[in-house]
């Protein structure tokens, strides 16, 4: 593994101190626009990058890249509507190796769905991943938990959220905290302490 000076990501993140350990496999979940094989072509001997997103996000990505030139060899753009389709179905489809470790990370992305939906992904994530992998994510803490510093920020982002579509609050994954910041996680049998 290159040294820290070459992975350009903060040294004391989930995403560093996993890549600095040798996995063999990164998936991006909501990619959307990332980058991260664009800018790690020294990396593409050792580490398969998974970029999963919506499949008109994909499509539309994979032209964008094809216009510069070919995609990197260890870029693997996987098309999944998290809603309605499997993703484990979709990694093991593209070539994810699910006895290798493997990190996924998953920023930005579950407060654009349904508690279902992210439920559902987290089962298979588990279903999927080899002992010793590693998960990052982000999810939306309900309103009356936000201190009243915050509340600005909060209604600044859902308005950006109501912009990209309907938003229910009943459904969406905002509920993922008000079973306890990793109910959801170990009631699905995937959280390791």
């Amino acid at each position: 593994m290159p040294n820290d000076s070459r992975i350009s990501t903060p040294p004391g993140t989930p995403r560093h101190s996993a890549l600095r350990s040798a996995r063999e496999e990164y998936v991006i979940l909501g990619a959307g626009l990332d980058t991260f094989a664009l800018r790690h072509p020294d990396l593409a001997d050792r580490l398969c990058i998974y970029e999963v997103d919506h499949p008109a996000s994909q499509e539309m990505k994979r032209r964008q890249l094809e216009r510069i030139g070919p995609l990197p060899s260890n870029l693997n753009l996987v098309p999944v509507d998290f809603e309605t389709d499997r993703l484990d179905a979709a990694l093991i489809g593209a070539g994810f190796d699910p006895k290798s470790p493997a990190f996924f990370a998953w920023l930005g992305v579950t407060c654009y769905l349904t508690t279902e939906a992210v439920g559902d992904t987290i089962d298979q994530i588990a279903a999927v991943a080899a002992p010793g992998s590693q998960i990052v994510l982000d999810y939306r803490y309900p309103r009356r938990l936000v201190p009243a510093a915050g509340l600005a920020l909060v209604e600044k982002m859902d308005r950006f959220v109501e912009r990209r579509g309907p938003v229910d609050a009943r459904t969406r994954s905002g509920r993922l905290v008000r079973r306890g910041r990793r109910g959801m996680v170990r009631t699905r049998g995937t959280c390791h302490e």
